[in-house]
């Protein structure tokens, strides 16, 4: 019963986080990559069918693979995050009349959020250890092995 209830809560958190990340789509203070690769890691561990699932959706799913086999962010979704959260900071400071702290707290948060993501890998770490990015870091020690074992033969 025990395993039940964690796989239900596990899969309840990856629905939440994968609607934060939806609703993310729309409002671009709110960031979506972040929110589906916590909904992955829910789903993988509560429910491999909606983990495969949620891998297999058009706009998303290459990122959260590129981040659970290799940490990356690709760049592209970096420059698309960073610009989207800044025009959404546009709106709470021109609009919204919030007090001097609420101003601060905002800005020191979104810039966290640039910040973090700016300092992940992105696919030129990829090219620099020569690793496809279809295969799975698993994948590319295997290969790094027998490509070291290839080239000692033909010394």
């Amino acid at each position: 019963m025990k395993v039940e209830s964690k796989n239900l809560i596990l899969i309840l958190l990856g629905w939440f986080f994968f609607a934060l990340g939806f609703i993310g789509v729309f409002l671009p203070v709110m960031p979506t990559t972040p929110f589906m690769i916590v909904a992955a890691a829910c789903f993988s561990k509560g429910s491999p069918r909606l983990h495969a699932w949620l891998l297999r959706q058009k706009y998303i799913g290459a990122s959260i693979k590129l981040w659970e086999d290799h940490r990356i962010i690709p760049r592209k979704a970096k420059v698309m995050s960073t610009l989207l959260i800044l025009c959404g900071l546009v709106f709470p400071l021109t609009i919204l009349k919030l007090p001097l702290w609420g101003i601060l707290a905002l800005i020191i948060t979104l810039f966290s959020i640039i910040a973090w993501v700016w300092m992940q890998r992105d696919e030129t770490f990829l090219k620099q250890m020569h690793i496809s990015p279809t295969t799975s870091s698993k994948d590319s020690s295997l290969n790094s092995e027998t490509t070291s074992e290839s080239v000692d033969e033909n010394e």
